[in-house]
């Protein structure tokens, strides 16, 4: 019976009071680390006090505070409103499920789900349930249950009430839900007031009604990461100036140095660091790119993109499909304004659905993890991509419980080959760069790790020429980088080898 233990706040009120006025209300509030707390409150009008007037003495709760229900006795509150409240905490996703299912025992509060997702500075919380209160009041019946709570057992039923109250019970009860997340949600709620979503439901409506509210947490230290990259950059320009200057006034007869210049851009860009001192090197983190690595989005500058921009009815220039793309990868317009931006038909959520589903698995990435992830390597991704599809593409594939963690350009605010990036990876990873094989379509990329330290391979687009003297090493997909080999011995294939770790 422990499962059914809350029809207390609303089905053995509804049954006795006939005639009066009871409404419910359940509270479910979600805390940052995933917990919070479910609290359900029934209030009464004077005619319904009355008819109770030792409610505080007969009630019985020995069995509701034994499963963990904190429940505070009927008070008269500032409304005038006889209250009575029970709260119990859930300290996780599944932990609220089974709150949830204590609740009505799955006839009225039915499929509640708390879904809570990260990634890289950003942490995603999800409430979805139903309520469905078509049986109208005696959805909540439960004669044992209010026989142990008020010592009789009572089993009116719907006709029995409306009689003895001279009128339907259906339209003398509501129920209101309300949601609250960390921080400002989004969803279907008949009120949405920052974090908190709130439903009316009443039983004459006969309706389903469903409950969904999400909401991002963000943490400001990408954005200070890459504050302080910018900070760090400007001081080596200013370092190299006064070393140029102070050699010059040593040594006046020595021809001057050509001046350094940096270009300017809306995005972060710094001065090469210095390399790291020669030290003993081991692989303890394996790096892949987004796309063109992890997903096969296709050829060309925009690959898949473009083609399905044009199919769904945009007639935007290629350069502003590519812009606004740019924009929506560095966390400047979400995916929804991206499609608005470029003038797609459609709903946002169908076009995202529908342009993921043309991008696909690189070819013998699964096999690449397996072995990758039978030795004990950690695998990170260090991609330029849109948060929404980046998501969603690792939901779809099941990536997250292979690959971790994922640096997300629209995080951090910045792209690869920038710094801000590669200190986002060492300060979530831990690892240093020395330690770490980066694995990338990107040259560009390839670049700025080999330069940090870090051991690189190329992972060359089909029909990629290779420069003479190219410096890092090449291969043309996963099962040319594995050769067959111990996936740790492909660390081997790069310039600036490492070690495996033991």
């Amino acid at each position: 019976m422990t499962r059914r233990r809350l029809l207390l706040l609303a089905a053995f009120l509804c049954m006795v009071l006939a005639g009066c006025r009871v409404d419910g209300v359940v509270d479910i509030t979600v805390d940052k680390d995933g917990g919070g707390t479910v609290a359900v409150g029934v209030s009464l009008d004077e005619e319904a006090q009355a008819l109770v007037p030792d409610l505080a003495e007969d009630l019985r709760v020995e069995d509701l505070t034994a499963a963990g229900w904190e429940v505070i006795p009927p008070t008269v509150e500032a409304d005038g409103l006889l209250w009575i409240r029970a709260s119990k905490p859930f300290v996780d996703a599944d932990h609220f499920v089974e709150v949830m299912q204590e609740l009505t025992g799955g006839a009225v509060f039915q499929d509640f789900r708390l879904e809570r997702s990260r990634s890289f500075a950003r942490t995603l919380y999800e409430v979805s349930g139903t309520v469905d209160w078509r049986g109208g009041i005696e959805a909540f019946g439960d004669p044992a249950l209010t026989e142990s709570l008020l010592g009789v057992p009572l089993g009116f039923d719907e006709a029995e009430l409306e009689a003895l109250g001279g009128g339907p019970v259906d339209q003398r009860t509501e129920l209101t839900v309300n949601v609250r997340l960390p921080d400002d949600a989004e969803g279907n709620a008949e009120q949405l007031s920052g974090s908190t979503g709130t439903w009316t439901v009443r039983p004459d409506d006969r309706t389903v009604t469903r409950i969904e509210l999400s909401g991002t947490v963000e943490d400001t230290a990408p954005r200070v990461w890459a504050a302080v990259a910018v900070i760090t950059g400007g001081l080596a320009v200013v370092l190299l100036l006064v070393t140029v200057v102070g050699a010059g006034v040593r040594r006046v007869r020595r021809p001057a140095r050509r001046p350094v210049r940096t270009r300017r851009s809306d995005e972060i860009v710094e001065a090469p660091p210095t390399p790291p001192p020669a030290r003993e090197r081991r692989l303890e983190l394996v790096v892949l790119g987004g796309t063109g690595v992890v997903f096969d989005a296709g050829d060309g500058d925009q690959g898949l993109l473009l083609p399905f921009v044009r199919a769904v009815g945009s007639t935007a220039p290629k350069e502003q499909v590519a812009s606004c793309h740019r924009s929506a990868s560095l966390g400047r317009i979400s995916a929804a304004e991206f499609w608005r931006e470029v003038g797609a038909e459609g709903d946002p959520d169908e076009l995202d659905r529908a342009y993921l589903s043309r991008i696909r698995l690189m070819p013998g990435l699964t096999e690449f993890l397996d072995r990758v992830g039978g030795r004990g390597l950690q695998v990170a991704c260090l991609t330029n991509a849109v948060l929404t599809w980046s998501v969603l593409l690792r939901e779809r594939f099941g990536l997250d419980r292979r690959i971790s963690p994922w640096i997300v350009s629209a995080e951090v605010g910045a792209r690869k080959p920038s710094r801000a990036m590669f200190e986002a990876l060492r300060r979530t990873t831990g690892v240093p760069f020395e330690h770490c094989l980066l694995i990338d379509s990107m040259v560009g990329t390839l670049e700025a790790g080999r330069k940090l330290g870090m051991s690189t391979v190329w992972f060359a687009p089909p029909g990629a020429e290779v420069p003479e003297g190219f410096p890092h090493a090449v291969v043309r997909g996963f099962d040319e980088l594995l050769g067959g080999r111990d996936p740790a011995a492909a660390a081997r294939v790069a310039p600036t080898s490492v070690t495996p770790a033991p």
